[in-house]
């Protein structure tokens, strides 16, 4: 899994291979970093989700399991 998508990846190489002022790189920087950090953020919500998701089927599993085995007794 990448971290960063391959158009942040461009936009940073971008960023290091085009002139400009301190000002100008400065601002185009922290637009870009402002872009990372929201990917990222739905990357990591959208883990959570799939976390959550797989827990709940295996609490869902062991207590199916455990509820057979009190039939079976």
């Amino acid at each position: 899994m990448h971290w960063l998508d391959e158009d942040l990846q461009k936009g940073y190489v971008k960023i290091y291979h085009t002139s400009m002022s301190v000002e100008e790189f400065k601002q185009k920087w922290l637009d870009l970093q402002a872009k990372h950090e929201a990917r990222f953020g739905e990357i990591a919500e959208k883990s959570r989700k799939i976390f959550n998701k797989k827990c709940k089927l295996h609490k869902s599993n062991i207590t199916t399991k455990k509820n057979k085995k009190q039939k079976l007794f």
